[in-house]
């Protein structure tokens, strides 16, 4: 196994922190469900990890409006027409997402069905962009298609029969030292810089100036990285493995509360921010992850303004999956290169974007090895 960084785990990040006492909170990786995630789930049970129970709340703060899902969840919002009118129009979103089948983008279908720019700026689009780490424009150009079926599939268009959400106890992070210490990898390369090239059915690895020769090659990275690391792209794996592209976010783990709603009352686990300046969401650990400390730690993604650096305790950057109807060409091409060369690729880029689907694409390639 050759890993680039100085650690193991990529997205699956927890940080120790010395407060009162020592704390592991997350800051990539957190939550998973009891429904969506089968085979991470079996995989935690194979290693004895303990989830804990979590909320998944949910706020939205725009310039016209601000609001968290439980005040539609126990109908606290008749006091506000603005809510009201979010309410009616995600009621029929709720009735009508299901199991479309659209070849356009989520923007293409709410106009076609007659949405709202209110509802979409302030209801749909910052809660799909938090769920998939992107800018609220972007997210504008996720395929209908793949929406619908995620959203279905999560309960996220019902009110009611919603998953149990779960962290992991101790820090996402438990999960990947039981996994390297429990495996059969002998080999474990960190703050690899490496170079690849395949000859005569063998694949060839140079790393930092050391090389050694393989049957085979898995690159469970992102499609972006491959090119740089391999010298004898072919024009089609070039062109598959193009067609993925990604975007830069910069994280912040930190204890600032000017980066979380101005009520405390719409404090949610997951909180959505947008102006004309500013697009980020901020995760509050305290409410998703079991912190022992009585000091609020957030973590807050994307385009957020200038913060206290005296409340900043790490600075992060994260790679994630922007998707169109590219990527999802992509996915399905991606298949008639499987194996050529000895070469094998997987990721969660492959599905969703989410640790279920990075398994599922890794099983997918055990499956064509074994025959």
């Amino acid at each position: 196994m050759f890993e680039k960084d100085s650690r193991l785990g990529g997205h699956t990040h927890t940080h120790t922190l010395e407060l009162e006492k020592k704390i592991r909170v997350d800051s990539g990786f957190i939550v998973m469900n009891d429904r969506n995630y089968p085979l991470l789930t079996k995989l935690f049970l194979e290693l004895e990890i303990e989830l804990h129970p979590t909320s998944m709340s949910f706020s939205v703060d725009t310039e016209n409006i601000s609001w968290c899902s439980e005040e539609f969840k126990k109908f606290r919002f008749f006091n506000s027409l603005k809510k009201i009118r979010i309410f009616l129009e995600m009621v029929r979103f709720n009735n009508i997402a299901s199991n479309v089948d659209s070849n356009g983008s989520i923007e293409d279908w709410l106009k076609e069905k007659k949405f709202s720019e209110f509802f979409k700026k302030n209801y749909v689009y910052p809660m799909s962009a938090s769920i998939w780490s992107s800018s609220q424009e972007s997210i504008s150009r996720f395929p209908m298609k793949s929406f619908s079926r995620f959203f279905n599939n999560h309960g996220l268009l019902d009110l009611i029969k919603r998953p149990q959400w779960f962290s992991v106890l101790g820090g996402s992070n438990t999960y990947i030292e039981k996994l390297i210490n429990q495996s059969k990898i002998n080999n474990i390369f960190k703050n690899a810089n490496v170079s690849i090239k395949r000859e005569k059915e063998k694949v060839f690895v140079l790393n930092n100036d050391k090389e050694n020769q393989y049957d085979v090659i898995i690159f469970a990275c992102h499609a972006n990285q491959v090119g740089a690391i391999v010298d004898d792209m072919s024009s089609e794996e070039d062109e598959i493995l193009s067609m993925f592209e990604y975007t830069t976010n910069n994280a912040l783990l930190h204890h600032d509360q000017n980066l979380m709603p101005n009520e405390k009352s719409l404090w949610s686990s997951w909180n959505s921010f947008k102006n004309n300046k500013y697009d980020y969401v901020s995760y509050w650990m305290n409410n998703l992850q079991k912190l022992d400390t009585e000091r609020d730690i957030f973590v807050t993604l994307g385009n957020y303004p200038d913060v206290d650096e005296e409340k900043v305790i790490k600075k992060i950057q994260y790679e994630h999956p922007l998707y169109s109807e590219q990527t999802i060409k992509g996915q399905k091409l991606i298949r008639s290169i499987q194996g050529n060369r000895k070469t094998y690729f997987t990721g969660a880029h492959l599905g969703y974007g989410f640790h279920e689907d990075g398994i599922k694409s890794s099983l997918e390639v055990i499956k064509i090895i074994n025959g």
